[in-house]
């Protein structure tokens, strides 16, 4: 059961990225780690997106992605 809610969680989170802007997405869904401008570290060690390219953030916004999932599938 823990899978399909996953995995419809993930689905959901998806489709967020793809129904709004880029703007609109990093507000809602990145700013209370990264804070307003991108300048901060998540959670103390992500990476700080302020100077990166898009294609950087994309591949690791992926791996975070994946590695979250691979926690998920642990603690099912």
């Amino acid at each position: 059961m823990k899978k399909i809610a996953s995995f419809f969680m993930v689905l959901s989170f998806v489709s967020t990225l793809y129904a709004i802007d880029g703007k609109e997405l990093f507000q809602s869904k990145c700013t209370s780690c990264h804070g307003t401008s991108g300048e901060k570290k998540a959670l103390g060690t992500g990476n700080i997106l302020k100077g990166q390219s898009a294609t950087e953030i994309e591949k690791n916004f992926w791996a975070i992605r994946m590695a979250l999932m691979e926690g998920l599938k642990r603690t099912s």
